[in-house]
């Protein structure tokens, strides 16, 4: 037997598994040394306030359950869906690479194909989402019905936060155009939280594909974002842009 770098080879796999049954070990319950707290409902008063990332993420662990399966892209999508807090247990999907970017909303057609159970939830920004968004033709025409949260920040809001220049620019598009644009779905635009609210119950009464434009402004990013940033940036030697 073998573990890790370390042999015994007087000993059998065999022997070792009956020694530590008979051995009857009670595991250690875990306890997070610090635990995350759920997120809180919405309240009235706040429902007016402009969308940020944080509660983009927090609103939508309010709506999620077995069924779904979040697809974050790449950017602050993935960043900021480390923020996602759910008592119930939901999927989750994303790619490990910047070179990734436009990942979501095709592999939402393999995750709606693959798991029928399950309902997938885009988080795709519009940088990424003008790359392979064109794919809710292909969501249309097969009948799928994830629900894709486009987050509008005005260009490429990752690599803004790490260097600016004008190749963060791109052009705006009028997402909420886009189910005319492949003749089914459902979208809508919202920018406060009780629109964001209101437009993922709705999706999610629904079974037709949803597109919801999340107008967030261009210097708001994620808490685990804006700390990426700034560790490239100070290997960079850069200063806060």
């Amino acid at each position: 037997m073998s573990v890790q770098y370390h042999r015994y080879d007087s000993i059998q796999f065999r022997d070792f598994l009956e020694a530590l049954a008979a051995a009857k070990i009670k595991p250690k319950r875990f306890k997070h040394p610090n635990p995350h707290a759920l997120p809180k409902p919405l309240k009235n008063v706040e429902r007016s306030d402009p969308l940020t990332m944080v509660d983009v993420f927090r609103i939508l662990s309010l709506h999620l359950d077995q069924r779904c399966c979040v697809i974050a892209d790449i950017g602050d999508a993935i960043f900021g869906a480390v923020g996602i807090r759910s008592a119930r247990q939901a999927q989750f999907i994303a790619p490990a690479y910047y070179m990734s970017m436009g990942f979501a909303v095709p592999a939402s057609i393999g995750v709606a194909l693959a798991a029928k159970r399950l309902r997938p939830y885009v988080l795709v920004g519009d940088g990424a989402f003008q790359m392979t968004g064109v794919e809710i033709s292909t969501i249309v025409r097969l009948g799928l019905n994830p629900i894709i949260i486009v987050l509008n920040n005005d260009g490429y809001g990752t690599m803004r936060r790490i260097r600016e220049g004008c190749f963060n620019i791109i052009t705006q598009w009028n997402y909420s155009k886009i189910c005319e644009l492949v003749r089914g779905g459902d979208s809508t635009v919202a920018s406060t939280k009780g629109e964001f609210d209101c437009a993922l119950s709705r999706a999610q009464k629904s079974d037709r594909v949803h597109v919801i434009e999340l107008k967030i402004l261009r210097s708001d990013v994620s808490d685990q974002l804006a700390r990426i940033a700034a560790e490239v940036r100070k290997m960079r030697g850069s200063k806060k842009s």
